[in-house]
């Protein structure tokens, strides 16, 4: 949950945002945009049915549903959602894969 003036402000679901609340560890209400592609609620969703985020879907948004919610979310501010390990290495792992692939393309792969 982003804190902007000692109010809370739901945060969008997006890639770089819902890394920093993972790395966190704490308790978050994502609201992933309705488009234009479904990145964002497919992001939400999965990470909700692992429990590692709350979501409020754009279509469930409403001023009572999102103040119930938020209550919610604060009573529960100090715990943490269920640990699950996640790989947070993609870029490393990413980069040793296009290294390979590169040094294959080059007859280079005994080198790496």
């Amino acid at each position: 949950m982003c804190r902007m003036g000692g109010r809370h402000s739901p945060p969008l679901a997006g890639y770089n945002t819902v890394a920093e609340v993972l790395r966190q560890g704490k308790r978050a209400l994502i609201v992933p945009r309705p488009g234009p592609s479904a990145e964002q609620r497919t992001r939400a969703g999965l990470l909700a049915f692992r429990g590692l985020v709350d979501v409020i879907y754009p279509e469930q948004l409403s001023p009572e549903f999102l103040s119930k919610r938020l209550v919610e979310d604060l009573r529960d501010a100090g715990s943490k959602l269920r640990h699950v390990p996640l790989d947070m290495q993609g870029a490393e792992r990413a980069a040793a894969c296009l290294a390979l692939m590169i040094a294959k393309r080059a007859g280079l792969e005994a080198y790496v």
